[in-house]
């Protein structure tokens, strides 16, 4: 989304670093059963954290819109 490249940053430590947003809140299911990757997507931290800036979190495709229109600015 962001391109954020966490081994140019902090080297080999950094290789492969992400973070795993859940589409779906794990909170709204109502038992135990395995999550599709459909409902995942990795983000860098800095955008898993502006997800969930609002109380309900924002649409990720929505925060990709977000990022692009403040980098063509």
């Amino acid at each position: 989304m962001c391109d954020f490249d966490f081994e140019k940053v902090y080297g080999e430590i950094g290789k492969g670093f992400h973070e795993v947003h859940h589409k779906r809140p794990i909170s709204t299911y109502d038992e135990e059963h395995e999550i599709p990757q459909s409902e995942l997507v990795a983000l860098c931290s800095n955008c898993h954290s502006m997800v969930h800036r609002r109380k309900e979190a924002m649409d990720v495709d929505e925060l990709k819109s977000i990022v692009q229109n403040k980098r063509n600015n």
